[in-house]
């Protein structure tokens, strides 16, 4: 079976929820998307938003670009 049309599905599955962050189409997401776009069910201080961004962002400073993003939903926690 061949996972490719799965993969590429759920690539277009995270990049709408990278989307309803970046709603500005910058082509990143940084502090004041997340401030802006807090939907989440649990409170995550500011503190904590940073470390998200900082571990998220590759290299790239404040900003997580669509890969960086993706590599990190696509991963499994168990």
């Amino acid at each position: 079976m061949d996972s490719k049309p799965y993969e590429k599905e759920k690539k277009k599955d995270i990049f709408h929820i990278f989307k309803k962050y970046d709603r500005a189409n910058k082509g990143y997401i940084n502090m004041q998307d997340l401030k802006e776009k807090r939907d989440l069910e649990i409170e995550i201080d500011e503190e904590m938003m940073k470390l998200m961004i900082e571990r998220a962002s590759k290299g790239n400073g404040d900003k997580i670009k669509f890969e960086d993003f993706y590599e990190v939903m696509r991963k499994q926690v168990y």
